[in-house]
């Protein structure tokens, strides 16, 4: 897809023309909002899991397996849907479903504190509402996510440094929701569950107003986001479409592949590991704090971003990012290595110190990956779909291994599962950048 400079007359397309500074204090404003209500649901999700049922994985596995099937199958249909709907009505649909739903998960969770309900009625409606409604947010989440990065910044961006630029903020605004965010969450969850989703609950229908109001004033700014779309949805719209999925294979493949083996792994701070290093007594607030810093050096690694652009190129940033987490990630071995270090707890420390390292590689990776979609490949919304469900594959062949390994005991299994899936990520997507290193940069780099 071309930047919206395309549609600039030729005789000005040498200048930039610079996006209002209003114009990106409420797209930042929007994304900030959104932002905040992931990263708290995110991080909340995973202790809920464990609180509804302690000791064991099973709920955080469930949920984790079926939202990857779901969103694997319906991520390539949201694409499509995209690709042929106006723009704001794709960001309305997609944003109050996905904040109404929320909602509806954590009131499951604030039922299941109420005395006066029966203890195994109000049990099984947290369990089933909980991994219900969460599901079906977080594929409304991946769909407002795609209308924002792959559909809205192309046509705010006039110029490569620009969508660079963008792309960086959006992420870096996400990663400082993050700083704050699960600590809410940990200070909320232990003054009180039932507080704790009453907020979130709260929050989600709140902020969904105020994210829409900016974003309808964003797409009156900008004459872009405006423009009827050439496809339209026909008669002729399939279910089972695989139409994302041909274009897909045919133009990413290789680097998308690559960038989904980060996705098989557990060292993250998912469900899984959230639950790990609380059975092994690592207190909510203090995961809130690690998250925190797992979120500045996050932070780090976007401001870094542009300027290894600027400097190589998209390409090579990207690797960049996939060899730093992976040397990251080794520091997380010593909570495997238990006949070198027995104790647990000095285990769980190198372990969240890795997790929390590998953010600057991670992230640098994730922006790298996701530019390339939107400049390198003819629709973003239909690529970025099918890569989004292939990540998800990735995603529930780890849940299943989970299933199959749900003790909290055997943790180190699933970690060198995890280090091995980032060690092939990052040799194909190596080979990748050494095949297509066409660039001045590229050569400049690897001389």
């Amino acid at each position: 897809m071309q930047l919206s400079i395309d549609s600039v007359d030729q005789n000005d397309a040498d200048v930039p023309i610079p996006i209002p500074t209003s114009l990106k204090l409420k797209l930042y404003l929007g994304r900030v909002l959104s932002a905040w209500g992931d990263r708290m649901w995110q991080f909340a999700i995973g202790l809920y899991f464990i609180k509804l049922y302690p000791g064991s994985f099973l709920l955080a596995a469930i949920h984790g397996v079926i939202s990857s099937v779901l969103v694997f199958v319906t991520a390539p249909i949201i694409g499509y849907w995209i690709e042929r709907t106006s723009r704001l009505k794709e960001i309305r649909i997609s944003l109050f479903l996905q904040n109404g739903f929320v909602a509806l998960g954590a009131v499951c969770v604030a039922l299941y504190e109420i005395e006066s309900i029966d203890q195994n009625i109000k049990q099984w409606i947290a369990w089933i509402g909980l991994i219900a409604f969460s599901i079906i947010a977080q594929i409304w989440s991946f769909g407002f996510t795609t209308c924002l990065e792959k559909d809205w910044i192309l046509c705010i961006a006039t110029t490569e440094s620009q969508l660079t630029d963008l792309n960086a903020m959006l992420r870096r605004l996400d990663l400082i929701c993050n700083v704050a965010a699960p600590s809410v969450v940990g200070a909320l969850m232990n003054l009180s569950l039932l507080w704790s989703a009453v907020f979130m609950s709260v929050w989600n229908v709140c902020s969904a107003v105020v994210e829409y109001t900016l974003l309808q004033s964003v797409y009156k700014s900008v004459p872009n986001l405006r423009v009827e779309k050439k496809q339209k949805l026909s008669e002729t719209f399939k279910i089972l479409n695989m139409s994302a999925f041909v274009m897909y294979c045919k133009t990413f493949l290789w680097p998308g592949f690559s960038f989904s083996l980060l996705y098989l792994t557990v060292l993250g701070f998912d469900s899984i590991t959230i639950g790990y290093a609380s059975e092994k007594g690592i207190n909510e607030t203090i995961l809130g704090l690690v998250s925190v810093a797992a979120s500045l050096v996050g932070i780090t690694g976007t401001l870094c971003y542009p300027l290894l652009v600027k400097k190589f190129d998209v390409k090579i940033t990207a690797l960049i990012g996939f060899i730093t987490e992976l040397i990251c990630l080794t520091i997380c071995l010593g909570d495997s290595a238990k006949f070198i270090i027995p104790d647990e707890r000095t285990g769980v420390i190198l372990l969240l110190s890795g997790i929390t390292a590998a953010r600057f590689g991670l992230w640098m990776a994730d922006m790298g990956v996701n530019q390339l979609i939107q400049t390198e490949t003819i629709s973003p919304p239909m690529v970025g779909s099918a890569q989004t469900s292939v990540n998800i594959l990735m995603e529930l062949i780890k849940f299943v291994i989970v299933l199959c390994i749900p003790s909290v005991e055997h943790f180190y299994i699933l970690t060198l599962i995890s280090y091995a899936s980032v060690l092939l990520g990052s040799i194909l997507f190596a080979i990748f950048v050494v095949r297509n290193r066409h660039s001045p940069e590229s050569e400049k780099f690897f001389k």
